[in-house]
């Protein structure tokens, strides 16, 4: 048995088989074993065989068994280097304007040669996040979702960059954006519907927002001239006070 001494992982390697000495023409089948794992049989005095290797490795090692209908012929062996083959990334389905908050979610299709690959997904979402999620052997899509905690400041889209390897440490790049708006903050405020002039009311407030990385400010103003400096939601003078 002869071949190559390298193929790319996902590419038919083609051995040539022939037997010497005087029972050549009537071998009536070929056994191969391929080295990872598969062994086919073929029947008839073939002079070439092919097989696809799943996933890269430094060397397979090959035999081949002849048979004449009365004995068996074990062949020399052949060690092949399957080499690896990148990803390509086929299609991404970039997500739409999201308001900050909400979940940012990204989809890519992709292939590879590598039939028996696992891959690993890193997502860098522009915002200081970084997730990383390993696929299952043979998936070659993949979903990603992130919450951004606020819009940028400059009103510009976020950066994100997704690196995708196979199991032979081959990586590519796919740029994108999300765009994150901002949401405006939902206030709500409780106290006495109705108090005697010259008394004093208590009020209290709480203050909703979707922008988790928001700094959250608040003012009060009670409609008879009154008007209270801004102060952070986060104290407690802010969200209930005495008028």
């Amino acid at each position: 048995v002869s071949g190559a001494a390298s193929v790319e992982e996902g590419v038919a390697y083609v051995v040539e088989l022939s037997a010497d000495g005087p029972r050549a023409e009537a071998i009536t089948s070929w056994t191969i074993d391929w080295g990872d794992g598969i062994v086919t049989r073929y029947n008839g005095n073939l002079r070439l065989a092919a097989h696809v290797y799943g996933r890269a490795q430094a060397a397979y090692t090959i035999t081949a068994l002849a048979n004449d209908g009365v004995a068996d012929f074990s062949s020399q062996p052949l060690v092949v280097e399957v080499l690896n083959s990148p990803p390509r990334m086929l299609r991404l389905i970039p997500v739409n304007r999201v308001p900050e908050g909400s979940l940012a979610r990204l989809t890519v299709v992709f292939d590879d040669r590598g039939c028996n690959d696992r891959h690993v997904v890193t997502v860098q979402w522009g915002d200081g996040a970084t997730s990383t999620t390993t696929l299952p052997e043979g998936l070659r899509r993949f979903d990603v979702a992130h919450v951004y905690a606020d819009n940028r400041v400059d009103g510009l889209p976020y950066d994100v960059r997704i690196l995708l390897a196979d199991s032979g440490q081959e990586e590519i790049e796919i740029l994108t954006v999300v765009d994150v708006f901002n949401v405006a903050p939902e206030a709500t405020v409780s106290g006495p519907l109705a108090v005697e002039a010259g008394r004093n009311a208590t009020f209290s407030g709480s203050v909703i927002d979707a922008g988790t990385g928001d700094a959250i400010e608040v003012s009060w103003n009670f409609g008879d001239g009154t008007l209270l400096p801004f102060l952070p939601v986060t104290d407690p003078a802010a969200i209930e006070i005495m008028h």
